[in-house]
C-alpha cells in the first residue's frame, strides 16, 4: 500500500494556510455572532484585544507576510462593524489598519486603490469621532469653526481617533493634490493635528509632529507652507523617538526634496539603512518598512534632483 502520510501533511498545511479558507473561518465566525443575537455584546467586550492587536502587529518583523494578511484582516473587521457600526475601538482599529495598508502596501504600485482605502480609514475615524455628540453637530454645520471648537471637547483617550482620522485624511488628500476640492479640507486636517499634538504630543513616536512637518512643507507658502516649522517639527519627532526610523525616511521624502537638498536626502537615507532596526521592538513593522522605502528612495535619487 503507498504511503500517504507525507502528502497528507503536505495538504494538511496547505489548508491550513489557506487564504480562502481563512476569509471563510471569518465570515463563519461573522455568522454565528449575527446568528446568536449577541454579537454586538461579544463585540464590544474586544477593546482591549483591539489595542493589544494592534501592538503585536507594530511589533512584526515580516512586512511581506504581513502585507498578504491585511486584506484578510479588513475583510474581517468590516464584518464586524456590520454587526457593531458604532463601536469605538473597532472604528479606531480598522482605521488605523487602512492607513498602514495604504501607505506602506498600496500606495506605491496603485494609487487609485490607495485613495479609495484612505477615504474608507477617514470615514470610520470620523464615524468613531462621531460618537461625541458636539462634534457631530459640527461636522453638520460644516463649518470650519464650529469643526476646530468641537475638538475641544476631545480628551486623551480620543488621541488614537483624532490621530488615524488626520492620517487618513492626509493621505487622501496627499493624492488629490491636484483637486482644490480635496484641498480645501487640510485646515481640517490640521486642527486634527493640532488637538492631537495637545494632547499627547509624542503619540505613536511623535507621528503628529511628522504630520504637521508634511502639512507645512507640502504647500505653497502663499497657502500656508512653511519649510521652517516643518524642519522644527521632525527635529521633535525625532527627539521624541530617535530610533523610530520612518521619520527620517519622511524627513528626505519631504523635507530634503522640497529644498532640493540631494546631500541631506542621501544622509537620512543613509542613516536609515545604517541604523538596527531591533533598538525599538515596538515599532519593529515601521523600522522594517522605513528601511524598505529608504532602498527604494536612494534608488530613485537622480530622478528626484
Amino acid at each position: 500500500m503507498k504511503n500517504t502520510s507525507y502528502f497528507y501533511k503536505k495538504e494538511t498545511l496547505r489548508m491550513r494556510f489557506s487564504p480562502s479558507l481563512l476569509i471563510r473561518l471569518s465570515w463563519g465566525v461573522l455568522t454565528v455572532l449575527s446568528a446568536s443575537g449577541c454579537g454586538k455584546t461579544i463585540i464590544s467586550g474586544m477593546g482591549p484585544m483591539t489595542a493589544q492587536a494592534a501592538a503585536a502587529i507594530a511589533a512584526y518583523d515580516d512586512p511581506d507576510l504581513l502585507g498578504k494578511a491585511l486584506p484578510n484582516n479588513l475583510i474581517t473587521d468590516e464584518g464586524y462593524l456590520g454587526i457593531a457600526p458604532d463601536n469605538v475601538d473597532l472604528l479606531v482599529g480598522t482605521a488605523s489598519t487602512y492607513s498602514l495598508y495604504a501607505a506602506a502596501f498600496v500606495e506605491e504600485i496603485d494609487q487609485e486603490h490607495a485613495k479609495k482605502l484612505y477615504l474608507r480609514g477617514r470615514e470610520l475615524g470620523l464615524r468613531a469621532l462621531e460618537q461625541n455628540p458636539r462634534f457631530k453637530k459640527a461636522v453638520e454645520q460644516g463649518s470650519l469653526e464650529a469643526f476646530a471648537a468641537a475638538l475641544e471637547s476631545f480628551k486623551k483617550k480620543d488621541v488614537p481617533a483624532l490621530f488615524w482620522t488626520a492620517f487618513n485624511w492626509a493621505g487622501w488628500i496627499n493624492l488629490h493634490r491636484d483637486d482644490p476640492a480635496a484641498v480645501v479640507d487640510v485646515p481640517r486636517v490640521q486642527a486634527l493635528v493640532e488637538r492631537v499634538l495637545s494632547l499627547e504630543p509624542d503619540f505613536y513616536a511623535g507621528s503628529a509632529h511628522v504630520l504637521r512637518g508634511v502639512l507645512a512643507v507640502t504647500r505653497p507658502k502663499m497657502l500656508g507652507g512653511d519649510p521652517e516649522l516643518a524642519e522644527q517639527e521632525f527635529q521633535r519627532a525625532l527627539a521624541a523617538a530617535p530610533d523610530y526610523l520612518m521619520t527620517r525616511v519622511l524627513h528626505a521624502q519631504y523635507v530634503a526634496r522640497q529644498a532640493n537638498d540631494a546631500a541631506q536626502f542621501k544622509k537620512d537615507l543613509d542613516e536609515t539603512l545604517a541604523a538596527d532596526v531591533a533598538k525599538m521592538p515596538s515599532q519593529r513593522l515601521a523600522n522594517e518598512l522605513a528601511k524598505r522605502r529608504a532602498k527604494l528612495l536612494l534608488g530613485m535619487q537622480k530622478s528626484l534632483f
